[in-house]
């Protein structure tokens, strides 16, 4: 194996001493370090790049020398000029050495010329892990998806569009993240870090959770305080979850920032009314739907009652108060100055048949008085 290897490298000096200067460059886009496959396939990439116009683009072979064998090598799918190859390593091997040859033709004064690149020798070298799959490949923010596959440590983390999820090693064979909180509605690459280096583990899709808001609607006055709680489906994620509060009323709300902690489902949050106004609150996070709660702020309101009639404990007489001075009226045969009370029989006050009060500028006729008798007032 070493003479093989020696004769190699001689082969590599020669051919660098036969061309010259370079009229391409090779470079290498497989990982040095690759997790281990069930398969034990394992895809070796390359791109050449031109240096040289004389250059004949049809004529360019590419090839891949491992295990002392040269292969061919084929377009990949990955992107123009980039040629790849199957590599099925050895059973009970954990690495391979190789390097790519490039033959193709030079344009030398209108005569096309025979040429040769040989690149550097590299090594590939497996990772005794490998992830087999994600349980499910999409979910919304902060449920939980576990991963299954081997060689796994506690050191390993998941990442979801470059966001490391809050991740949990059930075993070497098993473990589990929580789906950060990103944008719904799209695809994001999933790796698995470690000290080895990112290691793909496929795309996961992020659904739109949903914000409940209890109470559905509000309603309240001017100063007046109450309590909104806020709730998602799935535990919050480590750092919390902002929700995004706003309204079209905003001199009518006043509220504190709505955080759910990190592991809560849900948090309940004070709301004072402030100036009148009817409009609606609409609360959003990221990867959650927005959710509309119509609220009402209604101002104080100031009420006089001009008259008001309620019955004694004794229940014997009636007491006729008034809330403004007015002139003394004719009550039947019965009269009184308006600013003190007057008692009546309640046997003489159901006699009564019509009534007039009298207010400072305006006459109210009270008819058809009677005795409400589910409370202990007489109502006109």
């Amino acid at each position: 194996m070493n003479a093989k290897l020696i004769r190699t490298l001689f082969s590599m000096i020669a051919v660098l001493a036969l061309v010259g200067c370079s009229d391409m460059t090779l470079s290498n886009l497989t990982p040095q370090r690759v997790p281990q496959n069930p398969s034990g396939i394992y895809t070796i990439t390359m791109k050449p790049s031109l240096r040289d116009a004389t250059i004949i683009q049809d004529s360019i072979m590419p090839y891949i020398v491992i295990d002392g064998t040269k292969h061919p090598m084929k377009k990949s799918s990955m992107g123009a000029n980039i040629f790849e190859y199957e590599y099925t390593m050895p059973a009970g091997h954990a690495d391979a050495k190789y390097y790519f040859v490039i033959d193709y033709l030079a344009d030398v004064k209108g005569t096309p010329r025979e040429r040769s690149e040989t690149s550097e020798l590299y090594t590939l070298k497996l990772i005794n892990r490998y992830v087999v799959t994600m349980v499910t490949e999409r979910g919304p923010v902060g449920s939980k998806v576990a991963v299954v596959g081997r060689g796994f440590s506690k050191y390993d983390k998941v990442t979801i569009g470059g966001i490391e999820a809050d991740t949990t090693v059930e075993s070497s064979n098993a473990l589990s993240f929580i789906v950060p909180a990103l944008p719904a509605g799209r695809s994001y690459q999933a790796y698995l870090r470690s000290g080895n280096g990112n290691m793909p583990i496929g795309q996961f899709l992020i659904d739109a959770g949903n914000i409940r808001v209890m109470p559905k609607e509000l309603t309240l006055t001017s100063g007046e305080r109450t309590v909104l709680i806020f709730s998602i489906d799935n535990p919050a994620p480590k750092d919390g979850l902002l929700i995004d509060v706003t309204t079209d009323i905003p001199e009518s709300v006043i509220m504190p920032e709505v955080i759910i902690p990190g592991g809560a489902r849900s948090v309940s949050i004070p709301l004072e009314g402030g100036l009148a106004g009817n409009g609606t609150l609409y609360a959003t996070a990221s990867g959650f739907g927005e959710t509309h709660v119509p609220i009402s702020v209604i101002g104080e309101e100031t009420s006089e009652e001009l008259t008001t009639f309620t019955e004694t404990e004794e229940v014997e007489y009636v007491r006729i108060e008034a809330t403004e001075e007015r002139p003394s009226a004719p009550l039947n045969e019965i009269s009184a100055p308006a600013s003190e009370p007057t008692e009546v029989s309640v046997e003489e006050f159901s006699q009564i048949q019509e009534t007039t009060l009298y207010t400072p500028g305006d006459d109210h006729s009270l008819s058809s008085t009677q005795e409400d008798p589910e409370s202990d007032s007489i109502a006109f």
